[in-house]
């Protein structure tokens, strides 16, 4: 199945990755959002997962929000969220909609030297032709 991703690195708060398009030719039944994030030590990022149809300039709907604090992932400085599946967030992402979009976007930054690379996937686990 389909798999489509973003990746945002960034210093300062307001910056956004590049739009994932979720306008397909399909009816979408079900997918997985998976987010990653490797911070710089002493760092937290407030991530947030943004949907939109109209090219982010009013219509925004956050889909979720992720904390990643330096030193707390399985591998130091190296954080992923728990997935979040289709049944979870079913009207705020949005996907399989005419001019929908998602990015990453970043809400909050504060640290030393405060540095986040942030990696948005989302994979397509059942399509059906419309």
């Amino acid at each position: 199945m389909p798999s489509v991703s973003t990746v945002l690195t960034a210093t300062t708060p307001g910056s956004s990755s590049s739009p994932i398009n979720l306008e397909l030719d399909y009816l979408v039944a079900d997918w997985t959002m998976s987010l990653s994030a490797v911070v710089s030590p002493e760092t937290t990022a407030s991530l947030v997962v943004q949907s939109s149809t109209d090219g982010f300039a009013s219509d925004i709907r956050a889909v979720a929000v992720f904390e990643a604090v330096s030193g707390t992932g399985d591998k130091g400085n190296t954080i992923q969220a728990p997935d979040i599946r289709a049944y979870q967030r079913t009207l705020s992402a949005r996907v399989g909609i005419v001019n929908s979009a998602i990015r990453l976007h970043l809400q909050g930054i504060s640290g030393f030297n405060p540095t986040v690379v942030a990696k948005l996937t989302l994979d397509i686990n059942e399509l059906v032709r419309v």
